[in-house]
């Protein structure tokens, strides 16, 4: 007479039992349904434990020692090795944004009408975060003598260019720089007194800064790609699920070594969802089962469409 096992009920056979082909029939449903919920499970855990460590991330928390997961919700742009022009980090707003637009120039109240007078070997400052990405190629701004233009992300100095002599009245004047703008970032742009002298400067208004315009290039894409930064693998995992956050366009990944070896997981169909900040979004499911041997793992995000913005995506190694 068969026997059973404790947790699952599945024949256990006597070499003098009978075999029918039920009983094996029914010990592979039960074999089958046992895995498929250790599956989804395994899923559900590994999908909670990405959107946990995510939101650490947001609050700001060390979310180190990771040895089978790779995520980023785009706050910065520490985990990424490199990124294509036209697509870029977006922290503020705390994405990764493909900008088919471009930044066009910033006119900022440039004019002279009403003029006002910046000291001797003082300088006035503004922030300005742009909207798109542009090649920043010159400022203009209307003064009667020599300054200098500089260009801050941060207490980063990004360039400078000096510019403008002594005139008899207030005139445009164009200062020379060159430097890359990306959209949601934050920059402070300087004027500094150069003469020996107060300067009249023309004013953006009669309670507003300095008047002056900054001329930008636009750089516009329409599909780029991100790498990220490897994670040194302890074993070798097989298997691989993950899931990207974005509104707009189609994204695509591909795990390898983070240089020429790639293989491109395989897409789920996408739904609608909300990421942890709140907005609404796609969710594009991925899997790949048969991922390659390799010492080091990289994710490779390639995005296109129009103005498309990815929130986040975490990738789960098994």
């Amino acid at each position: 007479m068969a026997q059973y096992t404790e947790n699952y009920s599945l024949h256990q056979w006597e070499a003098e039992d009978p075999f029918l082909r039920t009983d094996f029939n029914g010990d592979f449903s039960k074999i089958d349904a046992a895995l498929g919920r250790a599956e989804r499970g395994s899923r559900a855990n590994a999908y909670n434990l990405y959107n946990l460590l995510l939101q650490s991330q947001y609050e700001g928390k060390y979310t180190g020692y990771k040895k089978a997961l790779l995520f980023d919700g785009f706050l910065d742009e520490s985990g990424v090795k490199s990124v294509t022009a036209g697509l870029g980090v977006d922290g503020p707003n705390r994405s990764l944004f493909l900008d088919s637009t471009g930044q066009g120039n910033l006119d900022r109240g440039l004019g002279h009408a009403t003029n006002s007078r910046l000291q001797a070997g003082s300088y006035w400052e503004e922030e300005v975060t742009p909207a798109g990405n542009g090649t920043l190629t010159a400022i203009q701004l209307y003064c009667d003598g020599p300054g200098r233009f500089e260009l801050y992300e941060g207490e980063v100095l990004l360039d400078s260019g000096a510019a403008g002599e002594n005139t008899e009245g207030v005139a445009l004047v164009t200062f020379s720089l060159s430097a890359q703008l990306s959209a949601g970032r934050s920059y402070r742009v300087r004027f500094v007194n150069c003469a020996g002298y107060a300067l009249t400067v023309g004013r953006a208004s009669e309670s507003g800064g300095f008047g002056y315009r900054l001329c930008i290039t636009p750089i516009q894409a329409v599909s780029g790609t991100l790498i990220t930064k490897t994670l040194a693998l302890e074993s070798a995992p097989e298997q691989a699920m993950a899931w990207v956050r974005h509104s707009g366009g189609t994204v695509t990944l591909a795990l390898g070594d983070g240089e020429e070896a790639w293989t491109p997981m395989t897409a789920g169909e996408g739904g609608p969802a909300t990421e942890l900040n709140g907005a609404a979004c796609i969710e594009t499911p991925f899997r790949l089962e048969n991922l390659p041997v390799l010492e080091s793992l990289a994710v490779r995000l390639t995005v296109a469409g129009n103005n498309v913005r990815v929130y986040d995506y975490g990738v789960i190694l098994r």
